[in-house]
């Protein structure tokens, strides 16, 4: 780096050199260079940098990065993003504890029992073998062989698949944790007179699925370094080369919904795996449509109609699709981070389905979380087929049963109905579609007109707006332009004088949010009344 000073010209020849070099294995100078992978260096294209980049990168090139933690990559993904395309993707960092808070139970704990049932036979074993014969021996020896070579190729075997993976970050906690059990159950096998062996769990049995082309390409490079520095610290070695290789198990597509080739929405299918985990997009069912678009929206309110309310947190495909391939047989578990709003209201429809075709066995309600730099409020939900057998943790506590708004009552409470004897005598009052509302002195305007095209006068749709605020508080005299729920939008504007308004005040920033292209409806000039 240093002799290269600020002649960045000459610098970029030489890093193609060595990008070039890293694709296939070959010399770099008088350095020998290891065969990376085709895929992450398939050409030699060097991003040009100046001489301030130049003394950036030198600064860091000092650094020890052999020990770089991965999951660092989730949080570059995300202030890499443009603000509104991060919303868009609803995509933020999940810290490594609050990860193995969801792979622990949902995919570990399953797995440390089966291996606790092992180990307690396999040490039975053992002190039979101390008093038999040699012939006897011999027998019990490839018997506890048997049973340690069916267990390993049962961690190899399994598949762990996370649906919104973004950079990669809970396969890779994942990965770790399987490969932790692993090596036990190697050093337990070398302990009894077994032999060591090499470690056969690997990145390909860690499935993503990722929308978002950048982010999918990091979720690679994060499952691989974390793989090398796993085998580098417990005294494995480096892996063959290439050292990188691709992971076709890490697919680049949206995970709730695709269109087929005549346009119709049809819902994705998921690659097979045992156990499903991951943080889907947190995006609040007010704020989809107009981050995603109509087009999109409507297609997915029309595929999952009868299975996911309509505005439900977009998070909640997530939790459908997961509940129905258990439903199925095809997975055993599934675990999500999710905001605590899907405890209640139109999300919690979602576990009350999980709740009908399986069970609830792990979660946090309301748990502390950092986005953006500000404290919100997140649940996590573990959830499979319901077992007796299968203990129930909530918020950390050992409970009886988990009820659908994640609480662990003795009376669950969601299941309460409505009494007759209160039936109407409570309006939840006006919610407003946009900006609709108008000082005194407009609506005395439009209210003096008086030659309207239909005839009618403005005060069909110009009216005073008084909610229990100004009622307790005597708040100043408010005004609002509401055209109903059930007006076209060609009756509408024969109100000449407050359709203009709306059309020149409110529609622009209505329309202005609306994304992809998609049909500016009637909605952005009414106020809604429930």
């Amino acid at each position: 780096m240093k002799k290269f000073g600020n002649k960045a010209p000459i610098f970029s020849t030489a890093l193609r050199d060595l990008f070039h070099a890293m694709a296939t294995g070959g010399l770099f100078g008088d350095e020998e260079i290891r065969h990376f992978n085709g895929w992450l260096f398939d050409n030699d294209t060097v991003i040009p940098l100046g001489s301030e980049a130049l003394a950036i990168l030198q600064k860091v090139s000092k650094l020890d990065w052999s020990s770089i933690e991965p999951a660092i990559l989730g949080t570059l993904f995300e202030r890499s993003l443009d603000p509104n395309k991060r919303s868009q993707l609803g995509a933020h960092y999940t810290s490594k504890d609050d990860i193995l808070l969801v792979v622990e139970p949902v995919v570990m704990q399953p797995l440390r029992r089966e291996w606790a049932d092992l180990q307690g036979t396999l040490n039975t074993l053992d002190v039979e073998r101390v008093a038999a014969s040699p012939a006897q021996q011999s027998t019990i020896t490839t018997k506890m062989r048997t049973l340690i070579d069916a267990f390993i190729y049962r961690l190899h075997s399994l598949k762990v698949l996370d649906p919104a993976c973004g950079s990669g970050n809970f396969l890779y906690v994942a990965l770790k944790s399987v490969l932790d059990l692993e090596k036990e159950v190697i050093t337990f096998g070398a302990d009894v007179g077994l032999g060591y062996r090499f470690p056969m769990v690997s990145p390909e049995q860690f499935l993503g699925i990722e929308v978002n082309e950048y982010a999918h390409e990091l979720a690679q490079i994060t499952v691989w370094i974390g793989y090398i520095q796993w085998l580098r610290d417990n005294g494995f070695g480096d892996p063959s080369d290439p050292i990188l290789k691709t992971l076709a198990t890490i697919t680049n597509m949206d995970a709730i919904l695709a269109f087929d080739a005549n346009g119709n929405p049809i819902e994705p299918v998921w690659p097979q795996a045992d156990y499903i985990i991951g943080n889907p997009p947190f995006l609040g069912g007010n704020k989809i449509r107009q981050e995603l678009g109509d087009r999109y929206v409507d297609a997915l309110f029309n595929r999952y109609a009868d299975r996911v309310p309509a505005f439900a947190d977009l998070v909640c495909y997530w939790f459908e699709k997961a509940r129905a391939i258990i439903a199925q047989g095809i997975t055993k578990r599934a675990g999500f981070i999710a905001t605590n709003s899907i405890r209640g209201g139109v999300n919690r429809k979602v576990l009350e389905r999980i709740k009908t075709s399986g069970d609830i066995f792990m979660g946090w309600s309301d748990r502390e979380w950092i986005l953006d730099g500000a404290a919100v409020r997140v649940s996590m939900v573990g959830f499979n087929k319901a077992d007796e057998r299968e203990t129930r943790t909530l918020n950390g506590i050992v409970v009886s049963s988990i009820h659908a708004d994640l609480t662990g009552t003795p009376v669950d409470t969601t299941k309460a109905i409505k009494l007759y004897e209160n039936l109407n005598i409570q309006f939840e009052g006006t919610k407003k579609g946009a900006d609709f509302d108008i000082d005194f002195q407009t609506a005395k305007r439009f209210l003096a007109v008086q030659n309207n095209p239909n005839g009618q006068p403005n005060s069909d749709v110009v009216k005073p707006w008084v909610n229990g605020k100004a009622i307790v508080q005597r708040a100043a005299s408010k005004w609002i332009i509401d055209f109903g729920s059930t007006m076209s939008l060609e009756e509408a504007a024969l109100y000449e004088a407050p359709f203009e308004y709306i059309n020149q005040k409110v529609r622009p920033k209505y329309e202005s949010t609306r994304k992809n292209g998609g049909s500016t409806n009637d909605i952005g000039l009414k106020c809604e009344r429930h």
